[in-house]
C-alpha cells in the first residue's frame, strides 16, 4: 500500500512538472520559427546598415523578452574579443529597433 502512494506521488509530480514545463514554453508566444526570422532580420539589418554597429555582424545570442525577440549583435570580430549591440525585433509589427546605451539595460536578460 505504501509503495503505491510513493508511485502515484512520484508519477503526480513528474505529470504536474511535463504540464508545467509545456504551458511555459508556450506562454512567450514566440515560436522558433520567429526566433530564426528576428536574428536573420537584425543581422541582415546591421550588416545594410553600417551606422549601427561595424563589420561582419552576427548573432551572439537570442531571447524573447515582454513579447519581442531580442538579438544581440556582434561585430568588428578581432579574434576573441568583438562589440555588440541589441536589435530587438518586435514580431506583431515585424519591426525592429536598437537601442541604445541608456536603454539597453531593458532588454538585457
Amino acid at each position: 500500500m505504501q509503495d503505491r502512494r510513493v508511485l502515484l506521488g512520484v508519477l503526480a509530480v513528474v505529470v504536474l512538472g511535463a504540464l508545467g514545463f509545456f504551458y511555459m514554453q508556450n506562454a512567450t508566444g514566440v515560436s522558433a520559427d520567429q526566433m530564426r526570422r528576428a536574428e536573420s532580420a537584425c543581422v541582415r539589418w546591421f550588416n545594410d546598415d553600417r551606422d549601427l554597429g561595424g563589420r561582419d555582424p552576427f548573432s551572439s545570442d537570442v531571447w524573447e523578452k515582454d513579447g519581442s525577440v531580442v538579438v544581440k549583435v556582434g561585430f568588428d570580430r578581432r579574434g576573441s574579443s568583438y562589440s555588440t549591440r541589441l536589435c530587438v525585433y518586435d514580431i506583431n509589427s515585424n519591426r525592429m529597433s536598437a537601442p541604445n546605451n541608456f536603454t539597453r539595460s531593458r532588454w538585457e536578460k
